[in-house]
This record gives C-alpha cells, structure tokens and sequence, in this order.
C-alpha cells in the first residue's frame, strides 16, 4: 500500500507541472496555481510519515522530495515561478525534513502558500520581481545544498544505517546476556566467565552453594587457584586448548572453603558473543564426585573378590602380564582347598563361604611384604611373588619380617580371625630353612609356611574344621609369554599335587603339560565313551572267610580306552565327578553289574546266592530318581534284591543327613543291602550306624595293611568288629594281600575278606571262570 502511495506522490509534480502549462495556454492564468496541487501534496506527505515504523519515515520523506526536485529540474528552470516553487517548496522541505528541523518545514509551507496567494493578488509585475528575487536566493541556497548537504545526508544515512546494525546487535547481546545469568543463576553447575587472563570475571551461586566461595572470593581468581594440585597439568592444557578456540573436558578435583575434594567434569569454551570485551572463556563445572565414587567401585569390583576382598583373577592377570613384559622374576603359587566340596555339601555354602573368608584373612596376615594373595574363584587361590616388589636385599618368602608374622600366626591362632581354640606349637625359626636361590625355591619355603598355618583350627561356632591345601608352584619363564600360560603350568602343578595324595605342593615340569593335554584328551573322550560302548566291568571276589568260598563280586569299572588303553576308574572317574557324566555311568555300571548277577544266578545257581557290590558316587546317591532307577534295573534284569548290594562312603552318607537318610530308606525298603565303603577313614560319629541301619561295613585297606604290625590299628579293627558284631551286621576287610591278614581277621570273626591274596579284579569272563572253580568243588 505505503509503495502505491509512494509512487502516486512521486507523480504529482508532473502532474502540476502539465496542469500548469495547459491552464496557461487555454487563459485561466492566474487561476491555474490552484491546480498545481501544493497542499495536497504536503497533506500526502504528512499522511504517509505518521503510518510509517521507527524512523524510516525520514528517509522515504527525504525521498519523495528528490523526485519532486528531479521532475521540476526536467521541466526547465527559465521562469521565476519554477525557480520559487523549487526553492520555496521543495528544498526548504528537504532541508528541514533531513536535519529534523520541522520549524523550516513549516517555512516552507508557508512560503508557498505566500508564493500562490502573491501570484493570485498582486499585479504581475509586481509578484513577478518578488517571485523572482526569493526565487533566485532559494535556487542558490538550494543549489549549494543538494551538493553538500547532499553529501552529507547521505553520510549521515550510511551512519545511520550502521548506528542501528550496532544497537540491534548491542540489544541482542544483551538479550543474550540477560538469559545467560537467568541460566546460570538458577543451574547446578558451577558456570563462570573469564577474561583474557583467564581471571574470572563471573561466579554463578552454585560456587557458593557447592565450594564455598561466594562471588567476592571467585571473582579475580582463576579456575586453577581452586583446583586440587595434583589436577592442575590437565586443567592448565584444557585452558590452553579453550583459548586456541578448541572446546575441552577435563575432569578435576576442586578444593571447598572447608578444605574438602570435590570430582567436577568442566567444560571450557570460547564466547565470541560479546565482541567489544575481547576473547572470553566460559567454563561449566558439574559435580561428578558420587559418578567417580561409583566409578572406582566399579574398578574395584571388577578387580577384588566380593566375598574375601582379595584381588580377584582378573587382577591377578593383570598383575602378572604386567611382571612378565618388564621381565621381573615372579612365581606363582597356586592353592586349592583339599575336600572343600564336603564342607559345602556337609553344613551348607554358608559356612563355606566362612571358611573362605577365615582362609583369606589367615594367609593374607602372615604373606611378607610385596607378595598378593587373590581369589581364582571357588575354593582356589594364588600367591604372586613379583621380585619387583619384595624388599631390597631380602628374598620375599625368607624375610624376618615374614618369619616373626609365622611364628606369631602359629602360635597365636587363638586369636585370629578364624576363632580357633586350639593353640598350637611355634614353628621352627625362618633361619633353619634352606637358603633360597630362585623365586621358586622361596615359593616352596612359603607354601610350606602356608600349610604350617592352617594346622591351627577353623572354629565354625558349632565345630572345629582343619583345612589343607594342595598347592602346584611355577617360576616365569621366557616362554610364559602371558599370565596364562604361567596360571596354567600352576594349575597343572597343582593337579599333580592333588594326585599325589592332597596336602602337599608341586613344583612344576614340563611332564606336567603332557599329563594336563592327556587329561584333556579324556575329558573330551569320556562324552563320547559310554554311546561308543568303550565301557566294561571288571570284578573281584568277595569271600567267605570261614569257608573260603567266593560269595559275591564287587563291580569296578575300566575304559578301554581305543588309544591310551585300559585305564583304571582313578584316570578318568574324577573327570567324570567334575564334568557330570558320573551318574550315568554309574547308572551304567548298575545296570551293567545286575545283568552279570543274572547270569551267574542261572549259570552257577547257590544258596546263598552270588551277590554283586556296586560303588554308588555322591552324586547318584544325592540324585532324585535314584531308588526308582534301582527299582527299574531289579524288574528289567531280574535280579533279586537281597542280591545287590549299594557300597557308599561314609563321607557321602552324611552330606544333607535328611535328604541322605530319606535316600537310604527308600532303598532299603527295596530289599537292597547297603553298605558303608571305606569305613573308618571319614569322620562319621558310630550313632550314625544305628541311625541309618547299614547291613554290612567294609573297613578300609589302610586299617587291614597294618594289622599285627602296629598295635593301634589293631585295636581299632577289633573294635569296629566288635561293634558290627554288636549291631548285627557283615563286616568285610578290603585290601588283603597275605594269609596272616586273613587269619587275623578270621580270628576276630570278620566275615568277608577282599584283596589280592584271593583275586585280582578281573574281566567277567574270568571271574566267571574263577566262580565256576569254587562251585565246582562243592
């Protein structure tokens, strides 16, 4: 609308200037000047500057009157009434209109008013020389101004372009300002401006509310006279970097007023907003202190055993790579816990996991400096001893620091973490063991000390427990070339420690790895051995002491295995146990032994008849389902109950008594026999017997190897003959290998015997044979 207006307004003086020229030649004149239109062109112009916003109106004032001036110059400047009109009307107006003097604006119009009413009153000569000599001073005065006036309009237009780009942008830094403080005074962070210098020239109140610090102690200060001063390096290069125009995080400890470390993760960038102060820095601090905390939980847990607070595997591994790149002598002593698995089984993992913590705490006391114990997992352990971190001029293991923390722990096992009542005698002095001339020999002097202070008692609150350890020790080598390969020649070392009897420790060699790939192989071959049929049963006479006669066999199980063999139940039966195949092979040699006792039963039929002994392991026993699987073998083979006898260890019988005893029964009301194998070696009180109802007792090879040698074991056989006797049951002596043994046990009334001195176990073939031998007498 406002540029229609512009252009008609545009185009009046030329139509003035037509209406002139045509009232003057048709004969109106004078009454032509009423035509030229004057007024209303001063009323469009006042109409058109009062709608238009800020100060534009000015300049589109200032240029109307140009395009006014531009058509009067086209038209001619001969007459004096052009000449009056330019000067009176037009010039005076853009004079006015430009320097905001609105008092010649009026004298403008007024003149040319005058102008017209002295052209329509006055004679014309009269009017004429008026018009011509104010006409002729106007022109001058107007001529001079559009030349430097002009000049200077439009200067004063450039800077009055410029001046209003400043304040938009002085206005819009403000704006910006005024919602930086509304952030920053409501925000949690610590948010600060610095100058060039890097001296703070705002504080949010967080500082106040978090450090301390109000805004008269921040303000002045830089961001590092309130950093922790072991964070300053990496703060000083983020401030670096910051001001190279490179955003930058950093976390940081910041110090509070009341002297206490703060974690805060600060950002630092530029703020080019505000020119005029030069290069500016913000920083935004934000408290990250119970992020770092469970941060270094987190690194703490996955580098500490829950249960025990020791350095877990994972850190171990660490620990030991990090040795074995810098080349340090190291060795590593790794310890299992002998029959842990009983006591989780006995009293329950709770009190496992007491034990474990009594063993952690015991050991962990008596370690010399500079050697790590850590949990593995489970009831393992390992010793690191890193030749970095023993003592200058001392050996780890053979210190005196580490001799006077033996003798105290020996000594003084009452008082340990472990609650043990029982004191027991001091070690011998540290100086009576042999030099040590390798980190492995001074492993082994240590692993010996460990087991010296595990002799004292585990006091559990309700009973004494005694732990030993089987502990295989390896030396880093050159060929260790990570902490795996070290852990897995300790751990092949301490297998071999556990198959020569337990209690002990190993030191390895390389045999080892060739016994660890073998017990690999039959791991992995034992899956595939029971479909493949590689299984067979072997058997060893039972006899009858008082006639001599055969009255049953004892089913024990081989592998022939299709390249390494015949093997006994002792290379592969503990695989079995730990990788879960023991029961269906047990299952197996049930079924398997039932099927024989049939046989003999029709072949070589007796009165009694033949019975067959079966091992059950700790698992079957604990199995759901076992007496319907029993119960299942008895109807598919045919077997007679009171043929089979079930043999299980003593140690077995008592894990989870009620669940043992209602096992027990439910056999028992088959018609089966049970049996308690290896009696004597376990820790079962002799009221058991009579509260699990055992028909018959095997007592252990160890007791029968001794009898007539040493007087205690002899007594303690009578004894446990005489109490079977008293309880009404069959007691059968394992392990007899000569006639003097025989007669001994004969003499005491024992009614079986087992061992070499009547057979070896032998496939069923020959133990066939061998039953057809002795029936054949009768």
């Amino acid at each position: 609308m406002l540029s229609a207006v512009s252009a008609f307004i545009g185009a009046l003086p030329l139509l003035t200037l037509v209406i002139e020229r045509v009232a003057m030649r048709t004969g109106i004149a004078p009454w032509y000047a009423f035509f030229e239109l004057y007024p209303p062109l001063l009323l469009a112009w006042l109409w058109i500057a009062l709608r238009l916003p800020g100060e534009a109106w000015i300049e589109t004032v200032a240029y109307f009157l140009l395009c006014a001036v531009g058509l009067q110059l086209a038209a001619g400047i001969s007459t004096q009434q052009t000449l009056t009109a330019l000067g009176a009307f037009y010039i005076l107006p853009m004079i006015g209109v430009f320097n905001r003097n609105w008092g010649m604006v009026a004298l403008s119009v007024a003149l040319g008013i005058g102008f017209d009413v002295v052209e329509l009153l006055l004679p014309s000569p009269l009017h004429g020389q008026l018009g011509s000599s104010a006409g002729a001073v106007a022109y001058v005065y107007g001529l001079l101004y559009l030349i430097f006036g002009g000049l200077n309009a439009l200067v004063a237009h450039v800077l009055h372009q410029r001046e209003k780009t400043l304040e938009a942008e002085r206005s819009h830094a403000r704006a910006q300002e005024r919602r930086f403080r509304v952030l920053a005074d409501n925000s949690a962070d610590l948010i600060a401006l610095h100058e060039s210098d890097g001296r703070i020239s705002y504080a949010s109140p967080a500082w106040e509310a978090l450090l301390g610090y109000g805004p008269e102690t921040v303000e002045g200060q830089t961001l590092l006279d309130f950093c922790h001063p072991e964070d300053m390096p990496p703060l000083e290069l983020s401030l670096r970097a910051a001001s190279a125009g490179r955003p930058s995080r950093v976390v940081h400890r910041m110090r509070t007023s009341q002297g206490r470390e703060v974690w805060c993760e600060t950002l630092i960038r530029t703020v080019p907003e505000v020119k005029e102060r030069g290069q500016q820095l913000q920083s935004t601090s934000r408290d990250v202190t119970e992020r770092k905390a469970f941060e270094e939980q987190l690194a703490r847990q996955a580098d500490t055993d829950p249960l025990t607070e020791l350095p877990n595997r994972a850190f171990l591994l660490k620990r030991t790579d990090s040795a074995l790149r810098a080349g340090r002598p190291l060795a590593v002593i790794f310890i299992d816990l002998d029959n842990f698995k009983n006591i989780n089984d006995s009293l329950g993992h709770a009190a496992g996991d007491r034990v474990l913590i009594a063993f952690a705490q015991r050991v962990s006391r008596m370690l010399p400096p500079g050697v790590m114990l850590a949990r593995l997992g489970g009831d393992e352990f390992a010793v690191l001893m890193d030749g970095a971190d023993a003592p200058e001029g001392a050996s780890p293991a053979s210190s005196a620091h580490a001799a006077s923390l033996i003798d105290s722990e020996a000594t003084g096992a009452a008082t340990m973490a472990t609650g043990a009542a029982e004191v027991v005698p001091p070690l011998q002095p540290a100086a009576a063991a042999p030099a040590a001339d390798t980190i492995a020999t001074e492993a082994e002097v240590l692993a010996d000390r460990i087991a010296a202070v595990l002799r004292a008692p585990f006091d559990l609150g309700e009973r004494h427990l005694y732990l030993t350890t089987s502990a295989g020790i390896v030396e880093g080598e050159p060929r260790h070339t990570s902490a795996d390969d070290l852990m897995r020649d300790a751990d092949a070392a301490m297998y071999a420690a556990k198959r020569s009897g337990k209690a002990g420790h190993r030191r390895f060699d390389h045999r080892m790895v060739e016994l660890a790939e073998t017990r690999l192989r039959v791991d992995s071959d034992l899956r595939l051995a029971l479909s493949r049929g590689e299984f067979v049963l072997f058997y060893q006479p039972i006899v009858n002491l008082g006639t001599q006669r055969p009255a049953g066999f004892e089913a024990l199980i081989r592998w022939q295995h299709p390249t390494l063999g015949l093997l006994s139940p002792d290379r592969f039966i503990p695989i079995a146990e730990e990788n879960g195949l023991i029961v269906p092979i047990d299952h197996w040699v049930l079924g398997e032994a039932c099927r024989q006792a049939c046989a003999w039963a029709v072949l070589h039929p007796a009165d009694p008849p033949i019975f067959v002994s079966v091992n059950l392991s700790a698992q079957q026993f604990r199995s759901p389902g076992l007496a319907d699987a029993v119960r299942d073998v008895l109807q598919t083979t045919g077997v007679k109950p009171f043929m089979l006898r079930l043999e299980i260890t003593e140690s077995a019988l008592l894990v989870r008594q009620e669940e043992s005893l209602r096992a027990f029964a439910e056999l028992r009301q088959l018609g089966v026999r049970m049996v308690i194998d290896d009696f004597g070696t376990g820790y079962a009180n002799l009221s058991y017997l009579q509260k699990f109802r055992v028909d018959a007792l095997k007592i252990d090879r160890s007791f029968i190897a001794r009898l007539a040698v040493d007087p205690e074991e002899t007594a303690i056989v009578r004894s446990l003959l005489s109490l079977a006797k008293e309880l009404k049951m069959d007691v059968t002596g394992e392990g007899i290998e000569t006639p003097q043994q025989c007669e001994h046990l004969l003499n005491q009334d024992c009614t079986y015997g087992q061992g070499y001195l009547f057979s070896r176990p032998v496939p069923a073939a020959e133990a066939t044979a061998y039953l057809a031998g002795w029936l054949s007498r009768a």
